[in-house]
């Protein structure tokens, strides 16, 4: 059995603890939810989360073996859900977003999210979109590229918004008045220098934003998860 931990929320973080099968891999996701160290998450997948999986560069996730003692008997209800697919045979459970769901269920100190709320004002950039966060929820926004996966919507095409507000499920809501569309998009960690959307890569858990003015290296390999 292997497992990773990845990082959310300022002070929480996602053990992923994962068993390889003769046709695919057992997955149990675990983290604090309401104070406990709970297994959020428990399903099959076909993906090998360990070959595939990267946080926001290449190689920065660090896998390690792992016991089965090391996973909590305590279960979330979303836990004992997905267990059930398990005994029905109901299949796998594919794709980076299927493998992460747990992250929703993570404990959001509420500190942290005011301090993110704070961290987030500012100009951001990953060198084709760039944009503004005001403290009033005005939003700024200029991109390079009109096919950029934050300027697509689920179904067509959407107008650059002009508002925003960081929720305490630590998703930003973007949303253009005018045009009265919009998105949610997740974030997992937001400091004076890095804004981790989720998203925007098949295989990655983050596009980084870097505060303008600073050098984006959202694509150097490190050994460490930022």
């Amino acid at each position: 059995m292997r497992t990773v931990v990845i990082p959310a929320y300022t002070s929480n973080q996602l053990e992923l603890f994962v068993d390889r099968l003769d046709n695919g891999f057992e997955l149990w996701a675990v983290g604090l939810v309401k104070g406990q160290r709970v297994v959020i998450d428990h399903h099959l997948t076909h993906d090998d989360l360990e070959k595939r999986l990267e946080y926001a560069r290449p190689e920065d996730l660090i896998w390690s073996d792992a016991d089965r003692s090391e996973i909590p008997a305590k279960k979330h209800k979303q836990a004992i859900e997905m267990e059930q697919t398990i005994k029905d045979g109901r299949g796998f459970w594919d794709g980076i977003s299927s493998n992460l769901s747990a992250l929703d269920f993570l404990d959001r100190d509420r500190k942290d999210t005011a301090a993110a709320k704070k961290a987030i004002l500012g100009q951001w950039t990953d060198g084709v979109l760039t944009f503004s966060v005001g403290p009033l929820n005005g939003l700024r926004w200029s991109c390079a590229d009109s096919n950029h996966w934050l300027n697509i919507g689920s179904k067509a095409r959407w107008t650059p918004p002009n508002w925003w507000n960081l929720s305490s499920r630590w998703e930003l809501h973007l949303m253009n008045n005018d045009k009265m569309c919009g998105t949610h998009v997740g974030v997992l960690h937001v400091d004076e220098h890095e804004l981790h959307i989720r998203g925007g890569h098949l295989n990655r858990i983050v596009h980084v934003f870097r505060r303008e003015g600073q050098p984006n290296t959202a694509l150097e390999p490190t050994a460490n998860v930022p």
